[in-house]
């Protein structure tokens, strides 16, 4: 490694960080990647061959371009790089809906996750939560009162599942649900990738007068392999100001919601 490679991140790091660049781009060429890192192109060309590997992008000649799969469910370490900023974004704008006394319900997103690390200045909250993350995060809050759902521990999403865990929440009810999903069609609804999550998410969904989605604009026309819930659900969409304005037309045309978050 030359001198000017010795004060940049860490190969993981790297990764995670290209990994997120090409989540906003769709692809990247090595030599855009190496200026933008400032690191060799052999470099970058390591970090692409780990990444494929992983079966997240496809080598090409020059470059790589990003593998999109609605049926694999991303473990929590691979959605925590994805749409962050975006992720920061919403969070912020949902905060606005919370108000003193709520009973929140949260379920296993990194969204819902970004919300959490928001919510330490609101009076007298309740979280409801069946993530192992959102738990650590608010823990600590002296506002608020935490429940997490007893069941089954899925290590992939560091959340709590299964028979248990719903029985935990059909018995409770709340003011206001946040969760998130990885695909949203005007036609099809929301839609996630596993079937144990997604019992959780409809469950939190029905319990709550009011339900939104946090859903980053990469997610939009897409669909996964499960319905979440239908728009009639949900009080409204928040996602972020990257949304393409044709489809967003889409959205309001058909009478559904959507917050953009600045």
């Amino acid at each position: 490694m030359n001198s000017s490679e010795q004060n940049v991140l860490l190969p993981a790091e790297r990764q995670k960080d290209i990994y997120q660049h090409m989540m906003k781009h769709n692809s990247a060429k090595v030599n855009e990647l190496a200026q933008i890192f400032k690191v060799s192109d052999m470099t970058i060309r390591r970090d692409l061959e780990e990444l494929e590997k992983r079966k997240l992008v496809v080598r090409t000649h020059g470059g790589a371009i990003l593998v999109e799969d609605m049926t694999r469910d991303l473990n929590v370490e691979e959605r925590e790089v994805q749409q962050l900023n975006e992720k920061q974004r919403m969070a912020a704008k949902a905060k606005e809906l919370i108000e003193e006394g709520d009973l929140l319900a949260l379920d296993a997103s990194t969204s819902a996750a970004e919300l959490a690390k928001l919510l330490n200045d609101v009076p007298n909250l309740t979280v409801v939560t069946n993530s192992l993350l959102v738990a650590n995060i608010v823990q600590s809050y002296d506002n608020v009162t935490l429940v997490v759902c007893g069941g089954t521990m899925r290590k992939e999403a560091r959340s709590f599942i299964g028979p248990l865990a719903e029985i935990s929440l059909s018995r409770l009810n709340f003011t206001k649900t946040f969760f998130s999903c990885n695909a949203i069609h005007p036609v099809k609804g929301i839609t996630d990738t596993n079937v144990f999550e997604i019992t959780m998410k409809h469950l939190m969904i029905k319990r709550s007068k009011q339900a939104y989605a946090l859903i980053d604009s990469s997610k939009f026309n897409k669909v996964a392999f499960a319905q979440v819930c239908t728009f009639d659900d949900i009080a409204a969409v928040i996602t972020d100001s990257g949304l393409d304005e044709e489809i967003n037309d889409q959205y309001r045309q058909i009478d559904i919601p959507v917050i953009l978050a600045p």
